[in-house]
């Protein structure tokens, strides 16, 4: 427990052991840096939750909700460069972290340096951000959305490999019924 912030009580909790420290760049992956992101929640932490997600894919990145009150919590992620993404914080009583109930706030890092940070907003709090690439990075940026339907093959058969045969030499049998072998009477002068 540590004293702070107008002699409230705030717990310190880290992901993973140990304590906070910048996840390392080895970490990730080539193409990727390292995210730092630390919330520190109001009194009414119940109210607050958020989620990290690539723009293009909808890929959720982190997520997080049902914190404690005064709390501080810290998580590492490998972002990709070149890929768009988003943090949204969210407050559901809409008084943000800060200051009626608290000095909640949260800030994002790449690389020790800010990108995000905040504290006093309403129900909702949005930075949108595509980290630069690196000079000669071979790396690539998320994959776009596959198509909603896939293409349907034709619904008629196949045409068939040549032409078909020739006409048969035999006649066919149609027309099946035989004609009349002579002429009808003579023509009445009224209608039938």
């Amino acid at each position: 427990r540590v004293s702070g912030f107008d002699e409230a009580l705030i717990d310190i909790y880290f992901d993973g052991s140990g304590p906070p420290t910048q996840a390392p760049s080895s970490l990730c992956n080539a193409g990727e840096s390292s995210l730092e992101l630390s919330i520190t929640t109001d009194y009414y932490s119940s109210d607050t939750s958020w989620t990290l997600t690539y723009d293009v894919s909808s890929e959720t990145i982190g997520s997080g909700s049902g914190y404690a009150p005064n709390t501080n919590y810290v998580y590492s992620f490998c972002i990709t460069r070149g890929a768009p993404f988003t943090f949204n914080i969210f407050d559901t009583y809409g008084d943000g972290l800060c200051c009626l109930y608290g000095k909640g706030s949260y800030i994002g890092k790449v690389d020790s340096e800010v990108v995000f940070d905040g504290a006093s907003f309403g129900s909702k709090a949005t930075h949108k951000l595509t980290l630069p690439t690196l000079p000669g990075s071979t790396s690539t940026p998320q994959p776009t959305l596959a198509p909603n339907k896939p293409t349907q093959a034709p619904s008629f058969p196949s045409p068939t490999a040549g032409p078909s045969q020739s006409p048969s030499a035999v006649p066919s049998s149609y027309p099946s019924t035989v004609p009349t072998s002579s002429p009808t009477t003579t023509p009445s002068t009224s209608p039938s």
